[in-house]
C-alpha cells in the first residue's frame, strides 16, 4: 500500500513537472515569435522640406598666418571627403589625387590653375577655398539656423570651379536626434544642411565671405545621395549657383 501511494505521488509529481516545462516551452515560443515579428525602430523620417534659409559673413583674415596653417591641415584630413566639380567633370580629390601622384597642395593648385582664368591670384584664392573645406566656418552657420549642438555629421565638401569662379559647397546631416553607428562620418539625422560660398574669386567684402546656407528635412542616410551632380554643373553653366542651394 505504501508503495503504491509513493508511486502514485511520484507520478503526481512527474505530471506537475512535466506540465510546468510544456507551459515554459510555450512560452519561450511566444516570446521568441513575438520578438521576431516586431520591426527595428527606425527613425521617422519626413519627406523634404525647407526648415529655414539664412546666411552668414565668415571673417576672411587673408594675411593671418597661423589661420592659413590650420586651413591646410585640415584640408589634409578631410581629403576623402573633397570632390572637384566644373562644368563638364566630377571626380573625387581622393581619386585625382592618385592619379596624378602629386601632393594635394600642388594638386589643388594645379586643379584650379587649369580651370580659373579670372584676375584674382592664384594664391589667394587657393587660401580662400582652403578656409572652407573644413568644418571650421560651418560653426557659424549651425548656430545661426539655431542647431544645438552645433554639429555636422558626414561632411562633404565640394569645390566648384568655372573659368571665372570658385565656390564651396558643404553638405552634411544636422541636428538631433542622431543615428548610426558611433562613427560620425557615418551617423545621420533628420535635417540636410547645405551651405555655399559665395564667389571666392570675386568677393562683396574685402573682410569677410558671405555663406548662404538651407536647412532641410530629409529621408536620406548617406549625404552623397543628396548631391546631385548634374544638377549642380546645370546650375553652374546657366550662371544660377543659388539655385543649387536648395536642390
Amino acid at each position: 500500500m505504501e508503495l503504491e501511494t509513493l508511486l502514485s505521488n511520484k507520478e503526481a509529481v512527474f505530471q506537475v513537472l512535466g506540465t510546468i516545462v510544456v507551459g515554459a516551452c510555450v512560452l519561450y515560443g511566444l516570446t521568441v515569435l513575438i520578438s521576431s515579428s516586431k520591426k527595428v525602430a527606425k527613425p521617422n523620417l519626413a519627406s523634404q522640406r525647407a526648415l529655414k534659409r539664412g546666411s552668414v559673413n565668415i571673417d576672411l583674415n587673408e594675411n593671418e598666418e597661423a589661420d592659413i596653417a590650420e586651413a591646410q591641415r585640415d584640408f589634409l584630413r578631410s581629403l576623402d571627403a573633397v570632390r572637384v566639380v566644373t562644368k563638364v567633370t566630377s571626380i573625387s580629390f581622393e581619386k585625382l589625387e592618385n592619379l596624378k601622384k602629386r601632393s594635394a597642395f600642388d594638386l589643388l593648385l594645379s586643379v584650379v590653375q587649369d580651370e580659373y582664368s579670372g584676375n584674382t591670384d592664384l594664391k589667394l584664392l587657393l587660401n580662400r577655398i582652403l578656409k572652407h573645406i573644413r568644418v571650421a566656418p560651418g560653426i557659424s552657420v549651425l548656430l545661426d539656423a539655431e542647431i544645438s549642438p552645433p554639429a555636422l555629421f558626414q561632411p562633404r565638401y565640394t569645390l566648384v570651379l568655372s573659368e571665372n569662379s570658385a565656390f564651396v559647397i558643404t553638405d552634411g546631416f544636422a541636428g538631433q536626434p542622431c543615428f548610426g553607428p558611433p562613427d560620425p562620418n557615418k551617423k545621420y539625422t533628420e535635417k540636410r544642411i547645405r551651405y555655399m560660398t559665395e564667389n571666392l574669386a570675386n568677393l562683396k567684402s574685402e573682410t569677410a565671405v558671405l555663406v548662404n546656407y538651407y536647412l532641410c528635412s530629409t529621408a536620406k542616410t548617406k549625404i552623397e545621395d543628396e548631391i546631385d551632380v548634374e544638377q549642380l554643373q546645370h546650375c553652374l553653366k546657366s550662371d544660377n549657383m543659388g539655385k543649387f542651394l536648395e536642390l
